[in-house]
């Protein structure tokens, strides 16, 4: 398996697996549901327990001075490739289990269940899976490409819509920034990259 051709693989996320959160420290980020990586994980290397297993190593929580704890649960995720174990990928996840309500402290029974999903989101997150979502999170505003061998500047909008610079078709922002390295603009298909050659071609015959 070439390097990160796992991570290609699995790195988008369809858009009935993503949801906005709107409330919270999080507002405006992008939830992903975990079934998504449990069939991603399922489609990838088989069936759980087979194809790919997860071990709980460690539970614990922390309490904070207002009375509120959180639940945290530490795992390793093995995958098996060409019918070998990896060796284990770390994930460590998090929950409220004691957290204020409207004054008053309230618990959650679901709290480790709750950072046990959360850990294996992590452990998968080392896989590549759901990359462009984390990417675009993460993007600066400017981003350093290579265009025809040298480096240069590109403005990143986080959250905005990137074109398709022959039809105007949205595309995701790792497939932009993909075809601006390799093309020096963003195409979304490859007639419209065919069209787009083909005038860079004939506008440099024109000049010469």
């Amino acid at each position: 398996m070439e390097n990160l051709e796992l991570y290609n693989t699995v790195r988008s996320v369809p858009e009935d697996a993503k949801k906005e959160i709107l409330g919270g420290k999080l507002k405006g980020k992008t939830d992903i549901n975990p079934m998504w990586r449990i069939k991603t994980l399922t489609e990838q290397f088989g069936v759980c327990g087979f194809g790919w297993k997860t071990e709980i190593v460690d539970k614990w929580v922390n309490e904070r001075q207002n009375g509120e704890i959180i639940a945290n649960v530490k795992i390793n995720l093995c995958i098996k490739i060409d019918n070998e174990w990896s060796a284990p990928i770390v994930g460590i996840g998090g929950s409220m289990l004691v957290t204020t309500e409207r004054g008053q402290l309230t618990s959650n029974d679901e709290a480790f269940k709750m950072a046990y999903t959360d850990a294996i989101s992590v452990a998968c997150k080392m896989l590549g899976m759901g990359a462009d979502v984390y990417w675009d999170k993460d993007s600066t505003k400017y981003s350093n490409v290579l265009i025809n061998g040298n480096e240069a500047e590109v403005q990143v909008i986080p959250n905005s819509e990137y074109k398709c610079s022959i039809c105007g078709n949205s595309v995701k922002y790792a497939w932009y920034k993909q075809c601006v390295e390799k093309y020096g603009q963003a195409y979304c298909s490859a007639d419209c990259r065919d069209i787009g050659e083909t005038n860079k071609k004939e506008k440099e015959k024109g000049n010469e």
